[in-house]
């Protein structure tokens, strides 16, 4: 992500839709400039639900994310 000149830090982080008040996994800087916000997180979900992820910076001065996306790879087991 770009973070802007005076919004100061930009972090992103992964989560399941059903548990928004928790978080898998987060990166990112406390800086301004490039900052990489890689995530990786390994979790089970359950049919119906996702995973998200979530962007943010210190303040609203026209930072932006680019390439973001999530690339999931589900595997099906009966053990």
């Amino acid at each position: 992500m770009h973070v802007a000149a005076g919004d100061g830090d930009g972090f992103c982080y992964v989560r399941k839709a059903s548990q928004s008040s928790s978080n898998l996994n987060e990166g990112g800087g406390d800086r301004e400039g490039d900052v990489q916000a890689a995530e990786t997180a390994a979790a089970t979900i359950s049919a119906g639900d996702a995973f998200q992820e979530v962007c943010f910076t210190g303040s609203f001065n026209g930072s932006d994310a680019f390439d973001a996306g999530i690339f999931a790879i589900r595997i099906e087991a009966n053990l």
